[in-house]
């Protein structure tokens, strides 16, 4: 699947990542638009897919 998050703002992908975690009877803690501008920073140079093992370390779960 190609990226899609360099055609939209931090703003708009911070307000996805906040329906997603507030949907379906979750109660996740809003994302702001400068936590999504600091993850975009870090990984600016990233050019591989992400494993699974990597975003699992990512979220706190391994």
């Amino acid at each position: 699947m190609p990226p899609l998050g360099a055609g939209l703002t931090d703003d708009q992908v911070a307000a996805v990542l906040t329906y997603i975690r507030r949907e379906w009877g979750q109660t996740g803690s809003p994302i702001d638009a400068a936590a999504v501008a600091a993850v975009r920073a870090e990984t600016a140079g990233r050019t591989r897919p992400w494993t699974n093992d990597e975003l699992a370390k990512i979220g706190g779960r391994r």
